[in-house]
């Protein structure tokens, strides 16, 4: 008897590490490629420039005004001010279209 429950503790646990193992692959195939992709929004948001759809450059460092208006010299993509709004994104000087916000997730 107590044989036989100790063999079923053995198959509980292996199927429990081989379940696990499983699992694990599968949470490992989705957050790696999430995480990938969020270094690389970061890297473009972080850069000193981006680009429009035009490819004219847009400055993301420099003196901006804010929603609240506010106008300071920091990052575009944030107001420094206490509103801390974050914007979805921003016109480009040369033509006007809209360039978006590389952090925000479509």
């Amino acid at each position: 008897m107590k044989r036989a429950k100790v063999f079923a503790w053995a198959v509980v646990l292996a199927a429990a590490a081989a379940f696990g193992w499983v699992a694990g692959l599968i949470v490992l195939a989705v957050a790696i490629p999430k995480a990938i992709a969020y270094l690389l929004r970061l890297r473009r948001a972080l850069a000193p420039t981006t680009t429009c759809p035009r490819g004219h450059v847009v400055e993301q460092y420099g003196t901006f005004r804010c929603a609240c208006g506010r106008v300071s010299d920091s990052w575009i993509w944030r107001c420094p001010s206490p509103c801390r709004r974050v914007s979805g994104y921003v016109r480009c000087p040369t033509c006007g279209i809209a360039v978006d916000n590389p952090m925000l997730v479509r």
